[in-house]
């Protein structure tokens, strides 16, 4: 938690494209007119989990946050129809697998 009501960071509603570019302006502008440095305020990204989901699209939709300048991703695993934690842990597994980055 943050005492003085600055914001480490934001959640955006929507993925990359047309949308997010204008959220970003309206944040680096109000960041400007708080006098902070909208380069300080991180971004998570959200990559939503879907039962056919291929390496690739993993790839292509981390890379476009990335592009988009993401500090962190995150997946949503809800509603995939998984019935145990262990479904969950697989489906993220396959994110970590698809992006060679190391499990642990």
């Amino acid at each position: 938690m943050v005492a003085s009501g600055e914001c480490d960071g934001w959640f955006p509603g929507v993925q990359p494209g047309p949308e997010l570019d204008a959220a970003l302006e309206m944040i680096a502008r109000s960041a400007e007119e708080a006098g902070r440095d909208p380069s300080a305020i991180g971004m998570e990204g959200r990559l939503n989990g879907r039962p056919d989901i291929t390496r690739d699209e993993i790839q292509a939709i981390t890379g476009a946050w990335r592009d988009a300048g993401a500090t962190h991703i995150s997946m949503d695993t809800m509603g995939l129809g998984l019935t145990s934690p262990d479904g969950h842990l697989g489906a993220l597994a396959q994110v970590v697998d698809a992006l060679g980055l190391a499990a642990g």
